[in-house]
């Protein structure tokens, strides 16, 4: 909030980060101080450089952020990495103190076809290992892998399966970085062999057993109740056991992470089709969960009247972009890592747990079916209206019992 603050001590840092992915080893003090020697005479050239974008910027807010995110942000980054490519050539000519730790120039820069390819010549190698232990699939199995991304058969045929299929992702990964299309990360100075093995163990283009689907279904359900229950917490500070349901799960997140990992498996590999389909698949549940709830409980347990791009009050788009991003979280990166950790475990005490879950769960269900969770803070939506209401017709009464008074 000064201009010591705000602008100069901006501009002093403004390398930091570039120069922390270039060598995330170096100790915050350093990158702080090389920052301030690399732009020692150069902050009013980086303020200049500033100021051009503000038409940007006031495009950007004419258009709801639609521009900022589509062009002005990634023309804003590429135009500021540039000038520090051009401080960091600089300062390395010069000898500046600190420019020896920059080691990782293929960050803004593409690596020569060659180098890459000497880099990268084990492709061959691993192509072979495909080939050799490549495994067989009935016509039901393919079906449900390619369609569902869901493992029906042996769990040992399980893994090799998807040993073979990630060093296929892997070698089609590697195929990109040696035309220039990805960052060339074994150039990095700080890469190792082992990045390579936890990438696979990650990696979300993955099959899953049914037991695993289930048991995502219920973590999701319970980290979905765990987190309205949290809100309501915090923001009124009492504890409300939310969902239509008595137990502490909301189906509503767990069932549609699950869809999206069997309905949407086959987009899996392409981000935003994915997305764009989360959003779609989210938004129809969600709106026809709401209705039928209405249609045969007369209640709503969830409002969005008033929000911002909301449907019937069923859905809106704050939600929607919460399920997206959420549900992208999930396929890319936690269910993978759920996956891996279940691995570690012996199916039959997975299925045994998933049985007494699913057991559970339809206790609850047949229960809620005829006494179902409602309550304040829960179904109140109504309550709530009703009284605005009537506070809002005493008022006219009493407004105008004033002027026949006067």
């Amino acid at each position: 909030m000064t201009i010591v603050g705000g602008c100069i001590k901006r501009y002093s840092y403004l390398l930091a980060p570039y120069i922390i992915a270039e060598n995330p080893d170096i100790a915050p003090k350093e990158v702080i101080d090389l920052s301030r020697r690399m732009m020692d005479g150069h902050k009013l050239e980086a303020f200049k450089l500033d100021v051009t974008f503000v038409g940007w910027h006031l495009l950007g807010i004419a258009t709801f952020g639609i521009a900022e995110g589509v062009w002005v942000v990634p023309y804003k980054t590429a135009t500021f990495t540039e000038f520090y490519a051009d401080r960091r050539a600089e300062a390395k000519a010069d000898g500046l103190e600190g420019t020896e730790l920059l080691n990782d120039e293929y960050l803004f820069r593409k690596a020569d076809e060659d180098l890459l390819k000497e880099t990268y010549n084990d492709i061959e190698e691993e192509q072979r290992y495909i080939e050799e232990h490549s495994v067989t699939l009935t016509p039901v199995q393919k079906f449900f892998t390619k369609n569902m991304g869901l493992w029906v058969g042996k769990l040992s045929d399980k893994k090799a399966f998807d040993e073979v299929d990630s060093r296929r992702q892997q070698i089609a990964v590697e195929r990109e970085t040696i035309r220039g299309h990805l960052y060339p990360q074994r150039l990095n100075p700080l890469w190792n062999g082992a990045d390579v093995k936890v990438s696979r163990s990650a990696g979300a283009l993955r099959t899953y057993t049914i037991w695993t689907i289930i048991l995502v279904f219920f973590i999701f359900s319970l980290v979905g109740w765990g987190w309205e229950v949290s809100i309501h917490l915090v923001k009124d500070g009492i504890f409300v056991n939310r969902g239509v349901m008595h137990g502490p799960w909301l189906p509503v997140y767990g069932s549609g992470v699950a869809m999206i990992l069997l309905i949407l498996a086959r987009w899996r590999r392409n981000p935003l089709k994915e997305v764009l389909l989360t959003i779609l698949l989210c938004g129809c549940v969600e709106y026809m969960t709401s209705y039928y709830f209405e249609l045969t409980k007369g209640m709503r347990w969830w409002d969005y009247t008033g929000y911002f791009l909301n449907l019937n009050g069923r859905i809106c788009g704050e939600g929607l972009m919460v399920f997206a991003i959420g549900g992208m979280a999930a396929v890319y990166l936690l269910v993978p890592l759920v996956d891996t950790t279940l691995s570690h475990f012996n199916t039959k005490i997975l299925a045994v747990i998933s049985i007494l879950l699913l057991i559970a769960f339809t206790g609850d269900m047949v229960y809620s079916h005829n006494h179902p969770n409602i309550g304040e803070g829960i179904t109140d939506y109504d309550a709530y209206q009703n009284e605005s209401h009537i506070e809002t017709v005493q008022f006219a009464d009493a407004h105008t019992y004033i002027q026949q008074l006067e």
